[in-house]
Order: structure tokens, then sequence, then C-alpha cells
């Protein structure tokens, strides 16, 4: 529902090169961070130490298995394996499924929220342009955060955008992905 195809050889949600690159660049500085600067993490790797925790997706295994690989460099492991743990899907609690009551009352609470409301009708008129530009159904709900996500692997990946999405529109989308990630982690509890 309201997804946007995108052209290339990768499927909906697989981490590409530049993603594996990233997250490994990614690890470099949590290494400066938490190891160098800090010195909260072990200058190496040890099991006793450090935990790692994925969802099971092929995704977020690999992009958990690239940032290690910053964090803790072959030459920072000896012979230790990084173990990264998952649990089955139904077992999952890292991200937010519709079948998890505290999560659906989170959200039911948001939605309900004034500020939330207001931004809505603010919105409102953003909302159909875009709707309008991808081609969409005029009931099908904007999903800020996805819609953000997807344009930026566009751009990202020098991939030309999708057709009606422009700079400016793009902008837009990405301010309201954001202040609805914040709104959503504020409004927790």
């Amino acid at each position: 529902e309201g997804s946007i195809g995108l052209p290339g050889t990768c499927a909906q949600g697989q981490l590409t090169h530049l993603g594996v690159r990233q997250m490994e660049e990614l690890g470099r500085l949590l290494r400066q961070r938490y190891v160098v600067h800090h010195a909260l993490l072990p200058a190496h790797f040890t099991r006793q130490y450090v935990h790692v925790r994925s969802s099971d997706s092929e995704r977020t295994q690999l992009s958990a298995a690239a940032i290690m690989l910053g964090l803790y460099p072959t030459e920072m492991r000896g012979d230790e394996i990084i173990e990264i743990h998952t649990l089955d899907r139904r077992n999952e609690t890292m991200f937010g499924r519709s079948d998890c009551l505290r999560f659906t009352e989170m959200m039911k609470k948001i939605e309900k929220d004034p500020e939330f409301l207001a931004r809505e009708k603010e919105r409102a008129d953003l909302a159909a342009t875009t709707r309008e530009a991808l081609g969409q159904d005029p009931d099908t709900p904007v999903r800020w955060s996805s819609l953000f996500n997807t344009i930026s692997s566009h751009i990202d990946h020098d991939i030309a955008l999708p057709p009606g999405i422009t700079m400016e529109l793009y902008e837009k989308i990405a301010r309201e992905a954001h202040w609805s990630i914040s709104h959503m982690c504020k409004s927790r509890g």
C-alpha cells in the first residue's frame, strides 16, 4: 500500500553496497567515541563485554555485521567470532508490531494528541500534493518516514527521483518525516 518501486537490482529493504560502507563507517565512528575517546568499550572485542542484537532480517543482520567490522576490525577480534543474536519474528521486540498491545496503545494515544491532530490539518495540502505526485488514491495515508527513506535512497544512489517528486517536495517530506519521528519519540510514555 502506497509503495514506490525502485529501479535496479535491490529487493525492497535490502542493504546496498553503499549502505554496507555507511554502516562500517558508523562502526568506526562508534569506535572513536566509545573505545578511543571515552574508553567505555574494550579495545579488543570480547563476548564478555559486547553483545550484538539485531532483528531477524537479512538487512539488519548485515548492518550489525558491518557496524561491528568498523567497531572491531579483524585485528581487534583475535579468534573471537562475533555472534549476532536474534529472536524469531513473533517474539521480536526491536520494531513496532501491530500485535503488540503496548505499541498499538501508544500509536492510538499519539493519533489523538492535539499537537498531532493540528499537524495533520496543517499538512493536509502537502499530503494531497504528495499523493497526487505519486499517483496515489486520495484516501491513501502518507507514511512520511517511509516515503522519506525511499526518496533518500534514490538520492543516495544517484537514482532519478520518482516521477512527480521534486527536490522542493522532497525537502517538505523530509521535514514531516523528522517531525513525525520526533513527535512519536516525545509522546512515548
